[in-house]
């Protein structure tokens, strides 16, 4: 069985509770003896925190869900990602949970008087750089359909009456995600395979860590920090076929970088002072993440 609590008891909503970011936040958050309340439209799996099943798209069962619990902040992480050439369906998917579940979640915030929301947010808003390193001032100018519903969600929550806090994160990379750039190069590394960079398209590519995503919203959680948008990131330069050849030697392997295509990707890097100024924020570097994963990868059995 879920956990119960009294229904009027003050909790911190986290939407998406289901996804990557948020089950490693409601543990984080457990650990530190936070009231917490998941929901989701598929199930945790693990059943260790109190969990509603709620779809955000529905007014009806929003609506519902805030009558039951007595919320004093929410953390909205509900989100359906893909970019790319997207079928009509596709899109239709990502206006339904990235704008249309944005606008229920707000508009119930403000029938219920609760006062303030963080939002993970994306680089994706940004499209092509104009310069360097890309700052909270940058232009926003998505290049996929993603990026423009990430867009609207912010301009939802900044035109509401409800104090925010949009935090913009780029790639977010995982040790129980065994998807994406870095694992698939660890992989094929370890294994003394050929990496191939077979990307098509010139699009600005960045990463973090995920307990570096958990500790920049644990530390946007004190009420006083209010109405402000920051970038998470390591703050450092990185292109997909450098990355693979710095993973190859810190994997002591003999695979070989092969680019597929003849793709100049273009230099793309966050600025962070602004994440270190405000929220005191100073992630370890990506090369030592990444030798904690590799260490990881190794002694896995």
């Amino acid at each position: 069985m879920y956990l119960k609590q009294r229904r009027k008891e003050k909790s911190i909503l986290v939407t998406g509770s289901s996804g990557l970011v948020g089950e490693t936040l409601i543990r984080t958050l457990g650990k530190r003896k936070m009231k917490v309340v998941g929901c989701d439209i598929k199930n945790p799996s693990k059943e260790n925190f109190i969990f509603e099943k709620c779809n955000l798209v529905s007014e009806k069962e929003v609506l519902r869900l805030f009558q039951k619990y007595s919320f004093t902040q929410v953390i909205h992480l509900a989100a359906y990602i893909k970019s790319g050439n997207l079928s009509p369906i596709e899109r239709k998917k990502i206006f339904q949970a990235n704008i249309v579940a944005t606008f229920n979640l707000v508009a119930a915030m403000g029938e219920n008087k609760i006062k303030r929301i963080i939002f993970p947010s994306s680089m994706t808003v940004y499209g092509l750089p104009q310069y360097l390193p890309v700052d909270e001032n940058h232009p926003l100018n998505p290049l996929d359909f993603y990026g423009l519903s990430k867009v609207v969600a912010e301009e939802i929550i900044k035109n509401s009456n409800i104090n925010y806090f949009i935090v913009r994160f780029p790639g977010i990379f995982a040790f129980n995600r065994k998807e994406g750039a870095i694992y698939n190069f660890i992989s094929k590394a370890l294994k003394e395979e050929d990496i191939h960079i077979s990307a098509k398209s010139s699009t600005p590519w960045d990463v973090i860590f995920i307990e570096d995503v958990i500790k920049s919203i644990i530390t946007s959680l004190p009420s006083e920090i209010e109405n402000n948008i920051v970038n998470i990131g390591y703050g450092e330069p990185i292109e997909l076929t450098t990355l693979a050849k710095k993973i190859v030697k810190l994997c002591n392997s003999h695979s070989k970088v092969i680019e597929d295509y003849s793709v100049t990707h273009p230099i793309f890097y966050l600025s962070t002072k602004k994440a270190e100024n405000l929220l005191g924020f100073n992630p370890p570097s990506l090369d030592l993440r990444l030798h904690q994963f590799i260490d990881f990868f190794k002694h896995e059995k």
